[in-house]
């Protein structure tokens, strides 16, 4: 994973001498939290999984990352410490088909063969 950095402080420095003037610029990189780092596109869709689909064919229950929803439900997950809402579109047999705000289109999600 790449990292990024935040610049923490800048600190301007100058040394007078002889009517010279040296300009001393001194920078700190601290690596950001993994919270604040960005989500890309390809970390949210790798990490949303889906964990069991229960119900009745007509009224059907699907989890989420730990989360329960049902056809139509909006609900917020955790993908590497960041918060992304995701939106059940449809719950098939076997499979579930979902959107996620500031990701275009929709991902199927399918029960694992374990």
């Amino acid at each position: 994973m790449q990292t990024h950095y935040a610049l923490v402080f800048e600190l301007e420095t100058k040394i007078k001498h002889d009517k010279k003037c040296k300009v001393i610029y001194l920078t700190w990189k601290v690596p950001i939290s993994p919270a604040l780092q960005p989500i890309t596109h390809s970390t949210c869709v790798r990490q949303v999984k889906l964990g069991g689909i229960s119900g009745t064919p007509d009224h059907r229950f699907a989890i989420i990352n730990g989360k329960m929803f049902e056809t139509g439900d909006v609900a917020t997950v955790k993908i590497t410490g960041k918060s992304v809402t995701i939106h059940c579109l449809e719950i098939g047999e076997a499979s579930v088909s979902i959107s996620m705000d500031g990701i275009d289109g929709t991902r199927e999600l399918k029960l694992s063969a374990n």
